[in-house]
């Protein structure tokens, strides 16, 4: 009995331990549930929100999109209306008369403006003119087949005094100065003469003769110093000094043409004296005929603008230099065509000087804005292929040939030195220290060689005197006077008389008697 009865308590205690393992696995299976159940709600609302956060983002995304959107149409629009209103850059052209209209009549002032005669009914009929250029005739109002009417501000009278003096030129005589070192004493002296007032033999003339500022200046090469200077406005103004003339008189003794409407870059005499040539940056050329007292048109263009004339030593060929680089063959009557003969590229910038060979008709050197010098044969001009070049530091204003034949070149640059350079000995250049640095609103120096003698180069300053330096790249004086108050940037030089005239930035002329 003791045996069974622990049999059945070994039983009883089974059960009941294998009870409450049931009960424990079946509470584990339980919690086990709950427990996924929350993290499988956790994870749905997790996703919710998620999603609900890829929506907002996306809708924050699109509208910022519509907002640049509608930023880069009104962007557009302001550039479009901007291309519209803005004019796109032309080169100066010439404007053609239009159609007389009659407008509906406005009240506007008329400060700055000029009454225009001959209006009907006692009419105020008033035109519109640049300050610079009132009282004085355009391009369109000259006829240039009428010689009254190339005249400015010479009417009447006046013209045919003007007539009679460039018909008595007098001879055409070069001199030489074979003696360079006596030149130099001479002008030396002349230096220091001009320093006392008291003292000086010639002071210098200083006269009004056009009304802006000088541009160019050529001497007439007869006896009877006459000298012509282009201004900035078109006006060539003429001074005739004469041999005989007083210094008190020659404010009577000035006639103004207007051949131009903008400045006239360059003033060229023949051998002969009986022609003049002009060119302007308003693309024209034209010739003066002293013996008829007005000018004709050579060419004419309005995509060009002229800077510079050459001519060969026999009156056959005429080079007009333009600010692209080019050369116009011209020819110097007009009579064959009123197009060029040809264009030759010499220069990849604008060509600021073109000069002959005083006894080689076919060569001619040219200086330039790309800071370099060359020289050319006619017969075979080539582009980048001249006979001969020289580099500089920066834009070359000028280069001129010895009078004499040497081959030697003078050149000024804006690097602040003046070249004497040997054109037959490319290596063998002389360096001349000179402030040459003019600005804006003064002409570009040009250092000039004296007619008279291959050893005398002239050159305005800006310490308002003239520097006269030896072909050797010394200097020899420096000329200055009392009367000279502005810097003579313009220079011209007589072929015979010991004359120099200077042209300044308003219109005046000094007139040095060496």
């Amino acid at each position: 009995m003791g045996v069974a009865r622990k049999r059945s308590r070994a039983l009883a205690v089974e059960e009941v331990q294998e009870k409450e393992m049931v009960e424990v696995k079946e509470k584990g299976k339980k919690g086990k549930k709950g427990k996924k159940g929350k993290e499988v709600k956790e994870e749905v609302e997790e996703a919710a929100g998620e999603n609900d956060y890829e929506e907002r983002r996306k809708l924050n995304i699109a509208r910022n999109q519509e907002i640049l959107s509608s930023l880069m149409i009104q962007q557009e629009k302001l550039a479009m209306e901007e291309l519209k209103t803005k004019e796109a850059p032309k080169r100066f052209q010439k404007k053609e008369k239009s159609a007389p209209s009659e407008p509906h009549p406005l009240r506007r002032s008329t400060r700055g403006k000029v009454q225009e005669e001959g209006s009907k009914d006692g009419e105020h009929k008033v035109v519109e003119q640049p300050a610079e250029t009132k009282d004085v005739k355009t391009l369109e109002d000259i006829d240039m087949r009428s010689p009254a009417s190339c005249v400015a501000d010479v009417t009447g009278e006046e013209l045919t005094v003007f007539h009679e003096s460039v018909r008595d030129r007098g001879e055409v005589k070069r001199v030489s100065h074979s003696d360079g070192r006596a030149y130099h004493a001479k002008l030396k002296a002349m230096a220091l003469s001009s320093q006392d007032s008291v003292t000086s033999r010639h002071p210098p003339s200083r006269v009004k003769v056009v009304k802006e500022r000088i541009f160019s200046m050529a001497f007439h090469p007869g006896r009877k110093a006459l000298v012509a200077a282009g201004d900035k406005w078109g006006q060539v103004g003429f001074l005739d000094i004469g041999s005989d003339a007083a210094a008190s008189s020659w404010s009577e003794r000035v006639f103004v043409f207007r051949p131009h409407i903008r400045p006239v870059t360059s003033l060229l005499h023949d051998k002969e004296g009986s022609r003049m040539w002009s060119c302007s940056y308003d693309g024209s050329v034209r010739c003066l005929d002293y013996s008829k007292g007005c000018f004709s048109c050579i060419f004419d263009s309005d995509e060009v603008m002229f800077t510079d004339l050459g001519m060969s030593c026999d009156g056959r060929t005429l080079l007009a230099a333009t600010n692209d680089g080019d050369l116009f063959l011209l020819d110097p009557t007009g009579s064959r065509s009123r197009e060029p003969l040809s264009v030759l590229d010499v220069h990849e910038r604008k060509v600021s000087s073109v000069h002959f060979h005083p006894t080689d008709p076919n060569l001619f050197v040219t200086a330039s804005n790309d800071q370099s010098v060359r020289l050319w044969d006619q017969r075979k001009v080539v582009r980048s292929k001249p006979l001969g070049s020289l580099s500089h530091g920066l834009g070359v204003t000028s280069a001129f040939f010895a009078p004499c034949g040497s081959g030697k070149v003078v050149t000024t640059c804006n690097d602040n030195y003046i070249r004497i350079w040997d054109s037959k000995k490319e290596d063998k250049v002389v360096k001349v220290k000179h402030n040459n640095e003019t600005g804006r609103y003064i002409t570009n120096f040009r250092a000039l060689w004296d007619p008279k003698s291959s050893d005398t180069i002239v050159v305005g300053s800006m310490n308002k005197n003239l520097d006269i330096i030896a072909a050797d790249g010394s200097y020899v004086a420096s000329i200055s006077d009392d009367n000279c108050t502005a810097i003579p940037a313009v220079n011209a030089i007589h072929c015979s008389l010991d004359l120099i005239a200077s042209g300044n930035g308003s219109g005046y002329v000094n007139v040095w008697h060496c």
